[in-house]
């Protein structure tokens, strides 16, 4: 016999999990997840939705400051190097992503260091 998920209750609609992951999309249905109840009175809900719009604030800050703070100040030699950069920075948002959808998706409380610990609190889990 397996273990039960961490969110296995018996009410109707769609599960935890699955509105965990779909917070992860952009940050357009966290946001509105924060504010649509039943959603915003459910902890790990928030958690996610709130590690979401953490995550995608940290990367668009990271894409402005590469773009606008790095890349003028360039030589041709280095566009190499910044095109590098930009991927990887783009390959690594992914699969962070990714891993976050998923576990959330499973019924997982994944944090990232730290936006984890800033989500749980925002959340009110502290």
């Amino acid at each position: 016999m397996t273990d039960p998920s961490p969110l296995a209750v018996n009410r109707p609609g769609v599960s935890d999990g699955f509105v965990g992951g779909v917070a992860y999309i952009t940050p357009v249905p966290a946001i509105v997840l924060l504010l649509l109840p039943p959603y915003n009175k459910r902890s790990f809900v928030r958690f996610h939705a709130w590690q979401s719009v953490l995550l995608h604030a940290v990367f668009a800050i990271v894409l402005t400051v590469a773009a606008v703070g790095i890349a003028p100040f360039m030589g041709k030699s280095d566009k190499v190097l910044y095109a590098s950069f930009s991927v990887f920075i783009w390959v690594a948002w992914m699969l962070t992503w990714v891993l976050c959808s998923m576990k959330a998706m499973n019924g997982r409380k994944f944090k990232l260091p730290p936006l984890g610990n800033i989500a749980e609190k925002w959340a009110g889990l502290s």
